[in-house]
């Protein structure tokens, strides 16, 4: 079933047309026919709801007084205070569960999956949002502590937890041997929080996924955590977005990865790393051979210029591990460009890379496109907002020859009409595999007529935005034409650009056989 999502051209003030749904072709559903209620129903469903009522009761009083094990979770199901993964009969029989306690869950409620949580075939709660006490915080602990607990899965995202509660999870995690993912994130650990949690991730041997972001542990924190890292930590997944690390934490980070063999994805998005961050785990990626997939945007790394850039891209040309890579916001520049264009050269595992918003211009971005033509590997590049023009005219080049490459972000750049019609024409020839292209918030003008006329034959292109590039009325018909004509395309963007003659061009893409998405608004 298609879903087109259209504004309105030419028929609604500027800004104010909506997006809406095309009909549908698809048959209105049959009617439903409900039997209609007996007297021995009505009094059946009348029975059900007072022994609820009446469970929910016991529990608000006392969940002790509720039986044990996976009849207590039954009793709590029917109280309709959490929702579960399983049928309520599935949970009678003994079948394993996860619980999701709502949002503005009671003490009670606490008390009873907290109760659940030691002595059930639990394997999953998730208590995000729950304000919950020292008293709830500290019986969760004890319940996890409890050689019966079966929990694998916990998220305790945003419930208040604080740096003394944050003690006794910290212990719990050094008894536990049940749970393989944890989030705490939004917490308030603060940094002896941090260092609790760290130093319990030494003993703990059954945890793989950790997300400890939005908590300010300070570089005390993250030395904890790279100690455990070190010294042989079970994690292969852990987040740390936002945790106050600076320079030494960066830096603790980063030695910890030269020793570790067991993780396999870090995120630590906006931690201020710095110049000395950035050589840390540059020296970490040279001899690493377990991460596979790193964030590291808006860490600043190349505040220092050649020292950091040098030694992270260096290290980069002769990795042989890492797949996914994400750099956006660390001020390279045009030497950072011109650094990791000679990295993607040597380099042939990488296959993601984000560089978006780090100034590189045109000096740093036609090294880069240079580059990609002679690797083979990377298939997904953000140059978005790089302060782009005539290196526009070698990205054409990439879209045209590049044997790996399916989907190219030039976003927020100020690519001209030439270089539009250049990217148009790469967009045409036979050897192009680009699957995805996002050209939004350019000066593309005329040169979009260029890559319409390219849609007529490309039959790779499935992605393709070309919002806030200021076409203008004339820009209607040339893409009216070419989506008659197109069989490739599942999604368009053509928001902000001043089109008109809304009419042709609806016409054209109700009719087109694969489109799922458009968006016009703002025309």
């Amino acid at each position: 079933m298609k879903h087109h999502f259209h504004g309105s051209i030419g028929h609604v003030k500027h800004g104010e047309g909506e997006l809406v749904n095309l009909p549908s072709a698809a048959s209105p559903p049959a009617p439903q026919i409900t039997a209609p209620q007996t007297a021995a129903t009505l009094s059946s469903a009348v029975e059900r709801s007072s022994v609820a009522k009446r469970q929910r009761r016991e529990m608000q009083r006392d969940p002790g007084t509720t039986a044990s094990g996976d009849d207590a979770a039954s009793a709590l199901l029917q109280t309709g205070a959490v929702a579960c993964s399983i049928s309520q009969r599935e949970v009678t029989a003994g079948d394993s569960f996860s619980l999701t306690v709502a949002r503005d869950g009671q003490g009670w409620v606490h008390r009873a999956v907290t109760r659940l949580a030691a002595a059930s075939n639990m394997v999953g709660l998730d208590l995000t949002g729950n304000a919950l006490d020292a008293d709830d915080c500290n019986a969760l602990a004890a319940a996890l502590a409890a050689p019966s607990c079966k929990v694998a899965t916990l998220s305790l995202k945003r419930v208040g937890m604080g740096p003394e509660c944050a003690l006794a999870f910290s212990e719990a995690l050094k008894a536990n041997r049940s749970l393989t993912a944890v989030n705490v994130e939004r917490n308030g650990l603060g940094w002896s929080g941090g260092r609790a949690l760290g130093e319990a991730l030494r003993a703990n041997r059954s945890l793989i996924r950790l997300d400890m972001s939005l908590n300010d542990v300070g570089p005390e924190g993250g030395r904890a955590v790279a100690r455990a890292l070190r010294s042989g930590a079970s994690l292969t997944e852990l987040d740390m977005v936002r945790c106050g690390l600076g320079p030494e934490g960066g830096c603790a980070l980063g030695e910890a990865l030269v020793h570790n063999t067991a993780l396999t994805r870090l995120d630590v998005t906006q931690n201020d790393f710095g110049v000395a961050g950035g050589v840390a785990f540059g020296e970490a990626l040279a001899v690493n051979r377990t991460l596979t997939a790193l964030n590291m945007r808006f860490n600043r790394i190349g505040f220092g210029l050649e020292r950091s850039i040098d030694a992270f891209a260096g290290a980069l040309g002769g990795n042989t591990c890492l797949r996914w890579l994400d750099l956006a916001q660390n001020e390279l520049g045009a030497l950072g460009g011109r650094a990791f264009g000679v990295a993607l050269k040597a380099n042939r595992t990488l296959q993601y890379l984000n560089l978006e918003r780090n100034e590189l211009g045109d000096e740093g971005a036609e090294p880069l496109a240079t580059a990609l033509m002679s690797n083979g590997s990377l298939t997904a590049l953000s140059m978005a907002q790089n302060e782009i023009a005539r290196a526009g005219a070698a990205f054409a080049k990439v879209v045209r020859d590049s044997a790996s490459l399916l989907s190219l972000d030039l976003s927020k750049n100020r690519l001209g009409p030439d270089e539009g019609a250049s990217l148009g024409a790469a967009l045409e020839t036979a050897t192009c595999r680009t699957t995805t292209l996002d050209l939004k918030a350019n000066c593309i003008a005329g040169g979009a007529a260029r890559i319409a006329q390219a849609l007529v034959h490309n039959a790779r292109l499935t992605a393709l935005d070309l919002s806030q590039n200021d076409l203008g009325p004339e820009g209607t018909l040339p893409f009216g034409e070419a989506l008659r004509r197109n069989k490739a395309l599942s999604t368009l963007r053509l928001s902000a650009n001043g089109l008109e003659d809304g009419a042709s061009l609806g016409e054209a893409l109700a009719s087109h056989p694969t489109l799922t998405e458009a968006d016009l608004s703002d025309n």
